[in-house]
């Protein structure tokens, strides 16, 4: 009984599957098709030339807005522009780590990965002794499951 019932879901999966990547071939010969035609591929390339256009546009007067307010103090030099000066923080990271170590622990991130590699690491050697291994059961599905359906439109 049980295995009829996993056997039912590996075929819902494969039909699920198969119907994904139907849509998925479907969508991508209709965009391929849509990319081909000539006023769509002038659009696309004017598109992003325009985009590099704006960026560039946009860079320049940052950097003359910036330049204005360093020269002259200006923060409104145009209508649509405004300087805001925003508070940025420098520090040596190696202090701040000592820092937070002695006055702010709740500061500091565990890597997770780095620390579950290295009790990995060092568990048959050197155990941590609060680090419990145990095994749970881990799901493999095949990614190819069209041998359990019949042929599309069956």
């Amino acid at each position: 009984m049980m295995k009829q019932y996993c056997e039912s879901r590996v075929v819902e999966l494969a039909l699920a599957r198969a119907k994904v990547a139907e849509l998925k071939a479907n969508y991508g010969d209709l965009e391929q098709a849509f990319e081909e035609q000539p006023h769509v591929a002038q659009l696309l390339d004017e598109l992003s030339r325009q985009q590099e256009i704006q960026s560039n546009a946009e860079l320049r007067l940052r950097a003359h807005a910036v330049a204005l307010f360093k020269n002259c103090g200006e923060k409104k030099p145009h209508p649509a522009v405004e300087i805001r000066l925003v508070r940025k923080m420098e520090y040596p990271e190696h202090d701040a780590r000592e820092f937070c170590m002695d006055h702010f622990s709740s500061a500091l991130k565990l890597d997770r990965r780095l620390w579950e590699k290295y009790a990995r690491d060092v568990a048959d050697t050197n155990p941590i002794c609060f680090v419990k291994f145990t095994q749970e059961p881990q799901v493999m599905i095949a990614r190819d499951l069209s041998t359990y359906v019949g042929e599309p439109g069956e």
